[in-house]
């Protein structure tokens, strides 16, 4: 077997908007979250509870985004992420769902997704 990449370069987009991502991004695919449920002498069982499918990151402004408009008041978008691996995952319906954080110094937006619906593409 062959040295092939598995981590590094990624591309986000929304609404086919291609965007820089700095840093480390993560991916929440939205799988339900189980926790043991535990009694005074044993592991009963667990509980399942939902998650949002979620995408985090920070994204660099070259100052031609429209912050406010496009990103911080995002709804209904598809957003889609490819990391260096080549697997592509993609939120559909998604909002913006963060803080709204620019930094100035840095020059990055903080970019934060979720969605109703995640999906792995082939």
């Amino acid at each position: 077997m062959g040295v092939k990449r598995i981590a590094g370069f990624f591309e986000i987009k929304y609404n086919g908007i291609s965007v820089n991502g700095r840093g480390d991004f993560t991916f929440n695919p939205g799988q339900p979250k189980r926790e043991a449920l535990i009694s005074s002498r044993t592991v009963d069982g667990f509980s399942e509870k939902v998650q949002a499918p979620t995408l985090k990151g920070m994204i660099t402004d070259f100052g031609d985004l429209h912050v406010v408009d496009d990103i911080l008041n995002m709804v209904g978008a598809t957003v889609t992420v490819k990391s260096g691996n080549g697997k592509t995952y993609m939120l559909e319906d998604a909002w913006y769902s963060g803080d709204g954080e620019i930094s100035f110094e840095n020059g990055t937006v903080q970019f934060e997704c979720t969605g109703v619906s995640a999906e792995e593409m082939g």
